[in-house]
């Protein structure tokens, strides 16, 4: 059929990590070949890894829009919507020398080595 638009809904519940990837790796593909993707999920390691853009919803209403990492950092608006950032995220935050912006395990382990270093 070869939509120019593709949506899929919570496309890796039941799969464990690796058939994750996979799912995701084959979206990245189609969305390189110029396809818009468009994931419906609440796991936030799947969009801070493959979206470039995010849109957070609250009863029908869009409460924030941008990157994972403009996203990421509104604590407050993403408790309203019950959504949580990754861990590493989490971690970050609880981290009085760290910043409040951090979304993946390499931007937390640079700081970290910056700081140790």
């Amino acid at each position: 059929m070869n939509p120019d638009v593709v949506i899929v809904d919570e496309p890796t519940t039941g799969q464990d990590w690796r058939e994750t990837l996979w799912i995701m790796d084959l979206l990245k593909k189609l969305n390189d070949k110029g396809k818009t993707i468009i994931i419906i999920t609440h796991n936030m390691e799947i969009v801070n890894r493959y979206c470039n853009r995010v849109l957070v919803m609250l009863k029908g209403e869009l409460i924030l829009d941008g990157t994972p990492k403009e996203v990421f950092t509104h604590e407050d608006e993403l408790k309203k919507a019950y959504v949580r950032p990754t861990d590493i995220t989490y971690i970050a935050k609880n981290i009085d020398y760290m910043p409040d912006n951090i979304i993946s395990v390499d931007e937390f382990y640079q700081v970290f080595k910056e700081i140790v270093m």
